[in-house]
């Protein structure tokens, strides 16, 4: 199933403040539509993410496969089949193993990023879409959508090692930088589950917007942002309190997002949200979390990445499910 297929949005709770009016960026600069970039790429993209030396990985649902595409080029450098009908893709710290979730299969492949060749595969809970790993690379952590669970996977035997329930739908996770946590969305439930990653139990229930999507966490480990698909917000969770700190209205149903840093520090200077039927991109400046801007853009963009870099000036880098192609959007 593409992602396509359902919208879903992102997690937080509590006491919210709507966001409506933009409002200076503290961080001088801009994004725009870089025209020079048009990269053709598989049927149903619906996963972008930065990948090993400096590559950026592009998982398309419809055709089954990863496009490799090296950015300073803008060309795909290497097509390999992921399985069946990737969504998730993260990375081993050395970058020589990729992890892949295959929804219809009910998986997560392991790919060697050298050989290009797989070497294993393990069984997890039904419809996965979701995956990431804890900073140590040790541990996976998928979002099974269709049994309402979390399978943790234990990279070193590539076994499950704990199935997790948590609310209905859980479409994506993410890890906070500390490793403490797990932070997985809750479609059908307008929450967040909160993972103790040392217990691999429930520890928080966060109330988000309606249809709560993707997760994503900044790397200064201060808050973590919920696209949330039926309310086209964004919900801003404190990673201190847990709590709902603020509430920002986006376009309308906001799927994937990803956040960039200018260099001084590895916390975000923003957070970049695509609005799959809205057709734009919402950039929000951090920490304020005020739309600064919103950029017209594709067909139905619905994911969004940074390189591994995670610097700004590297781009961010969208995928479009509709018209098969990535685009990017430079910052100057």
């Amino acid at each position: 199933m593409s992602r396509a297929s359902k919208v879903v949005p992102i997690l937080f709770a509590a006491a919210a403040l709507l966001i409506t009016a933009p409002i200076a960026s503290a961080v001088p600069g801009g994004f725009s539509l870089d025209s020079s970039v048009n990269i053709t790429v598989g049927t149903g993209p619906d996963v972008v993410t930065g990948g090993p030396n400096g590559s950026l990985w592009v998982g398309n649902d419809g055709a089954s496969t990863i496009s490799i595409i090296n950015p300073l080029t803008n060309t795909v450098t290497r097509t390999i089949n992921s399985g069946s009908h990737p969504d998730g893709i993260v990375f081993s710290l050395s970058g020589d193993t990729a992890y892949v979730i295959n929804d219809n299969k009910a998986t997560v492949s392991r790919i060697n990023t050298t050989t290009w060749t797989g070497t294993g595969t393990v069984k997890i809970g039904s419809t996965p879409y979701g995956l990431a790993i804890t900073p140590n690379g040790r541990y996976l952590y998928t979002a099974n959508s269709g049994s309402k669970s979390v399978s943790v996977i234990d990279t070193a035997t590539f076994k499950v090692t704990k199935t997790i329930t948590v609310g209905k739908s859980p479409y994506d996770s993410a890890i906070t930088p500390n490793g403490s946590y797990a932070l997985v969305t809750n479609y059908d439930s307008k929450s967040v589950s909160v993972i103790n990653t040392a217990t691999n139990a429930v520890y928080k229930t966060i109330t988000v917007g309606t249809n709560p999507y993707s997760v994503a966490v900044n790397p200064d480990g201060t808050a973590a942002y919920i696209s949330n698909d039926g309310s086209s917000t964004v919900s801003v969770i404190s990673l201190s309190t847990w709590t709902v700190t603020k509430t920002v209205n986006v376009g309308k149903h906001p799927w994937s997002l990803s956040g960039c840093h200018s260099g001084v520090s590895s916390a975000w200077d923003y957070l970049l949200v695509p609005n799959n039927t809205g057709k734009s991109v919402s950039v929000v400046t951090l920490p304020s979390g005020s739309v600064t801007q919103t950029i017209s853009l594709g067909v139905a963009p619905n994911a969004i990445s940074a390189l591994q870099s995670g610097l700004c000036s590297d781009g961010m880098w969208i995928a479009d499910g509709v018209a098969k192609k990535v685009q990017k959007l430079k910052f100057t």
